[in-house]
């Protein structure tokens, strides 16, 4: 076993009333165990542009609205996640966002534009949690938003809780499919504890 430790919120919340897709979801308890991190975040050395920017191969940066380009447009975003999500055929989700109101951690994932532009929110109090997933579904035949009514959560967090691991699993009413949002996270956080 390693010396450090991640701690641990395994979070279940399974057969709740119905609730819409974009509203906030019923409070649950939370379950508190251990878990050994092996690796770190490896996926935090990595980064790209802001989705609307290109360069082209003499490497000359293009705008995707043809506004000029300004230097914050250049910037390298870093990666705070590693995460797929399979809400929209599956994709990754490499952005994380963190912040820390009172004795509530907030955490937003998010990533994939102009294509995708779901997002789950996860709230995390002393003993409580809620998950507010925001999805869009672009394409007619595929599943239309409609109400969460199973689902589940487990969340490991370090001592800053800012990092570790998610794995929300849910189920929408009128869909026999299970749909996911599971990964690492690291990210600096924002807030007073």
């Amino acid at each position: 076993m390693q010396k450090h430790y991640i701690t641990m919120i395994t979070i279940l919340l399974m057969a709740m009333p119905a609730i819409t897709v974009s509203a906030q979801a019923p409070k649950a308890k939370v379950i508190r165990a251990s878990l050994i991190p092996k690796d770190g975040f490896p996926f935090s050395k990595e980064w790209a542009y802001p989705w609307y920017i290109t360069r082209d191969d003499k490497g000359n940066f293009e705008h995707a609205m043809g506004e000029p380009v300004t230097a914050a447009d250049t910037a390298h975003l870093y990666f705070t996640a590693g995460c797929e999500t399979n809400i929209q055929g599956v994709y990754t989700i490499r952005y994380c966002y963190a912040s820390m109101e009172r004795d509530t951690l907030k955490l937003l994932f998010e990533d994939g534009m102009p294509a995708y532009a779901s997002s789950f929110e996860v709230k995390v109090y002393k003993d409580n949690f809620e998950v507010i997933p925001h999805l869009v579904y672009p394409s007619p035949g595929k599943v239309k938003p409609g109400k969460v009514i199973e689902q589940s959560m487990t969340l490991s967090v370090n001592n800053y809780g800012a990092g570790g691991y998610i794995s929300y699993i849910f189920l929408i009413e009128g869909s026999d499919q299970s749909y996911y949002l599971r990964g690492f996270f690291n990210t600096p956080l924002k807030g007073q504890r």
